[in-house]
């Protein structure tokens, strides 16, 4: 009877530990303390898409898994269970990333060196965040330079793990190189998309707002395009177009009135993603209160703006 009930206890009490998070809350201390930048490493949505196809991999032979990609000093970037993955898989996936950073090769060649070399395998078995070395995990290598690793843990054996990590590093390769790609050597032709960078948007201050010039020109026939900042407090006077302009509120939020006069109590609060159209010849008048509201106009030219006496 004692026997039994040491063993319930001993139970109770292992329960929680197997319920833990990968690593435990941290102490006031260590939350108040500098927090240094993270290690390099792949962007995070390209490491979602790497565990979410390693999942795929094994899913396809009927295993339920976990897939864990870590930066270069073996920090989670992403982790992602399949539906009815154990729970210990994610310890066992952080445990094989783990060596597969700190001994700088895959947790497999790790496995089969630890079988062989008592000090390697003691080296090992000291650190907690590393355990028993498990084939699973792969670094992750964009050239020469070493950006993380993606463990996966849950198969049947070790080597399936792998090979539905194997999966997921062209994808990687291939993501990351894109994003690369176009600072480094890729550029479009001219005669088929011309770019105006923002650097290279030419504003001027007109009337308390600022403009820049997209496409056209609103003082000759033709279509038009230009961009508007409005600055908090500042607004226009009523007045009219003579041609219906169309408007698209990019951020902050655009204020717009309908009145003749300069009434403040007159404006309305149009929020960024809002389209607003101006009738052509009926009186409006806008600005910012708050916050900077920047809007695209797009209209035809030539343009004429009749302002009202407002009083």
């Amino acid at each position: 009877m004692k026997k039994a009930l040491f063993f319930a206890i001993a139970v109770a009490m292992g329960s929680p530990a197997l319920a833990q998070t990968l690593l435990p809350p941290p102490t006031n201390e260590e939350v108040r303390a500098p927090r240094p930048a993270r290690g390099p490493g792949i962007p995070s949505a390209v490491a979602i898409e790497a565990a979410q196809a390693a999942i795929a991999a094994c899913g396809a032979q009927g295993h339920k898994v976990t897939a864990l990609v870590v930066d270069s000093q073996a920090t989670p970037i992403a982790m992602v269970s399949a539906d009815g993955a154990a729970a210990i898989t994610q310890r066992i996936a952080a445990g094989k990333a783990a060596t597969t950073i700190k001994m700088k090769m895959s947790s497999g060649e790790a496995a089969a060196k630890a079988k062989t070399d008592p000090a390697f395998l003691a080296s090992l078995m000291a650190d907690p965040s590393m355990g028993s070395p498990r084939q699973g995990a792969l670094p992750i290598k964009i050239g020469n330079d070493v950006l993380g690793a993606i463990a996966v843990s849950g198969a049947p054996g070790g080597d399936i793990d792998e090979t539905c990590a194997v999966v997921a590093l062209p994808i990687i390769a291939t993501r990351v190189a894109a994003r690369a790609a176009p600072a480094a050597s890729a550029k479009l032709d001219p005669k088929q998309v011309m770019l105006t960078l923002p650097k290279d948007l030419k504003w001027t201050d007109t009337n308390g707002a600022s403009s820049a010039p997209l496409f056209g020109d609103p003082s000759k026939p033709g279509f038009y395009g230009v961009l508007i900042k409005w600055p908090p407090g500042r607004h226009s006077k009523p007045h009219s177009h003579n041609h219906d302009r169309f408007a698209y509120v990019i951020s902050g939020t655009w204020w717009k009135s309908t009145s003749s006069t300069l009434d403040m109590s007159t404006l309305v609060p149009i929020p960024a993603g809002s389209m607003v159209e101006d009738v052509a010849n009926q009186i409006h008048w806008d600005g910012a209160l708050d916050d900077t509201a920047l809007i695209m106009l797009v209209g035809e030219g030539p343009l004429t703006t009749k302002q009202v006496d407002a009083k």
